[in-house]
């Protein structure tokens, strides 16, 4: 018969491989639905670290008997745990690290196991146990955890359904750089930072569309809109700075424009007024018009970068000044109102320098040339004249 230390050892392997079995299919099921970037704080993790510690330390103590079991059984199961730690124990430590608040202390205890119970297992198989690339999980969790939670504070500041303060968030992109994981040789640590990358990238998206929205609550305001406009362009351009100190130690880092939606905002609100202006049927104002040019278009191109209409709104508001301004010029001529042509011809090209000066092009991608059509207009009356 078998004697009883016999039958134990011809158990050991069976029941560590159970556990580690077990944890595998935890830990896929943990990471099989990772939070996408349309979840401003995902919901919380749903794992049992608790559980998952115990199963590691079962593991660990059935292999401090390595010399029990037959011979064979624990080189399988050491590099079983090895995979696991490289892959989905990894990725789950990565993601309990951005959970949110709380959960640090639980990634750094469960790698602190599974470093030790991939130790033994490594004994019992009477293996070296090399340390993995970028350090064992222990020291993964300490290489990001710093990172992890700036980006845990950003992201708590940016759900929240009101009072959210874009300056924290910015404080925490401020801090990254400091803090972001590199390698051994003081690069980037690209299999740790990838998560953080792309929790980076959304955070700073997100930022972007909240300037955004304090640039509208700025011109729905009462008060000094310029001046509103003015403060939230100078934390946009903070953010942008932030944002390119972060992408010298995170390569490849996604590129986000915080300037270009507040600019779009601005450049609306400028259009707007203008096309106001031109809809009177009587007593429109061409300086009005000519100011609200001038505000659309101070950074006209980040403006249409982010939305792609304002390139023809402006077309089609070009094609009405021309409109009013050829009957305002057909007027003077009619009447002889020197007076009158003279301050078409200055409006004329003052918006055209105004024009020329962002770029702005009619329907068709021309410059814009409102002063020599009302000049060929007023060489035209002239003739007719004589």
């Amino acid at each position: 018969g078998i004697e009883l230390p016999q039958l134990r050892g011809r158990v050991l392997g069976p029941a560590a491989r159970a556990h580690l079995d077990s944890l595998d299919v935890a830990l896929r099921a943990a990471t099989a639905t990772p939070a996408t970037a349309s979840d401003a704080m995902p919901a919380p993790l749903d794992f049992d670290v608790w559980a998952a510690k115990k199963r590691l330390e079962a593991v660990g103590e059935l292999s401090s008997e390595g010399g029990a079991a037959p011979p064979g059984v624990w080189e399988p199961l050491h590099a079983t745990l090895r995979a696991l730690a490289g892959g989905p124990l990894a990725a789950l430590l990565m993601a309990l690290l951005v959970d949110g608040d709380g959960r640090t202390s639980e990634a750094s205890e469960l790698a602190v196991t599974a470093d030790a119970a991939c130790a033994k297992l490594a004994a019992a198989a009477e293996e070296e146990d090399p340390e993995p690339a970028g350090g064992g999980l222990r020291q993964r969790v300490e290489r990001v955890k710093g990172a992890a939670a700036e980006l845990v504070q950003a992201r708590q500041e940016l759900a929240k359904p009101s009072g959210c303060d874009p300056r924290r968030v910015l404080q925490a992109l401020k801090a990254l750089p400091s803090v972001w994981p590199v390698g051994g040789d003081g690069g980037s640590s690209d299999e740790d930072s990838q998560p953080l990358r792309t929790i980076a990238v959304d955070v700073c998206r997100r930022l972007a569309a909240k300037f955004a929205e304090a640039g509208q609550k700025a011109i729905d305001s009462n008060g000094d809109v310029a001046k509103k406009l003015a403060a939230v362009g100078v934390l946009a351009q903070s953010a942008q700075d932030a944002h390119g100190a972060l992408s010298e130690v995170a390569p490849g880092l996604e590129a986000v424009d915080f300037q270009g939606p507040l600019a779009a905002v601005s450049a609306s609100r400028g259009l707007a007024a203008a096309e106001a202006e031109l809809a009177k049927e009587s007593g429109m104002n061409p300086a009005k018009i000519l100011q609200g040019i001038k505000d659309a278009t101070p950074f006209w191109a980040a403006a249409c970068t982010a939305d792609a209409s304002l390139p023809t709104r402006f077309a089609d508001l070009y094609d009405q000044v021309q409109t009013r301004m050829a009957e305002s010029m057909l007027d003077a001529v009619t009447t002889h109102n020197e007076k009158k042509k003279q301050g078409l011809l200055k409006f004329a090209s003052e918006f055209d320098k105004t024009c020329a000066a962002a770029n702005l092009c009619d329907s068709k991608g021309l410059a814009v040339a409102l002063q020599g059509r009302l000049e060929s207009q007023l060489t035209l009356g002239a003739s007719d004249s004589e």
